[in-house]
This record gives structure tokens, sequence and C-alpha cells, in this order.
């Protein structure tokens, strides 16, 4: 498993906004009332997830599992 601070950029998820990444991610586009920082975040969870699933590592920056739980289902 790969910690945040093994990850170059440091990124934390904490701000990422769960409803503006699964309207992302169902409509292909990307929410009109996304703020820079919201699409900076969206794209960056999307090249950890796409990460972690081609090279099979666990990149795990800080509320990343919980977004990421969130998305699929999982109860915390």
């Amino acid at each position: 498993m790969l910690y945040y601070k093994d990850y170059p950029k440091q990124v934390d998820f904490n701000d990422l906004d769960i409803r503006l990444l699964d309207q992302y991610l169902t409509t292909f586009k990307m929410p009109k009332e996304a703020s820079k920082k919201q699409e900076e975040l969206i794209f960056e969870f999307l090249c950890i997830a796409e990460f972690n699933s081609v090279h099979s590592v666990h990149s795990s920056p800080p509320y990343f599992e919980f977004v990421e739980g969130e998305l699929v289902g999982w109860s915390f």
C-alpha cells in the first residue's frame, strides 16, 4: 500500500464533493457547478483509481477510501 506521502502530489480528498464526482462518472461531463479545485480533485481521484486498478497497487491518500466506498455503496 502506498500512502499519500508516497504519492508525488500528496492529494487530500477531504474537500472532494462526492455528489459532483458521482455526477461526473454518470454523465461523463464535468458538472457546471464544479469549481476548479473540485475539477482537480475529481481528476486526481480518477488518476489514482486508474493507477490502483491497472498496477494492482493501492495508493491511499487521505479520504480516498471513504470516497471510493461511497461510490460503490460500502458502509463505513
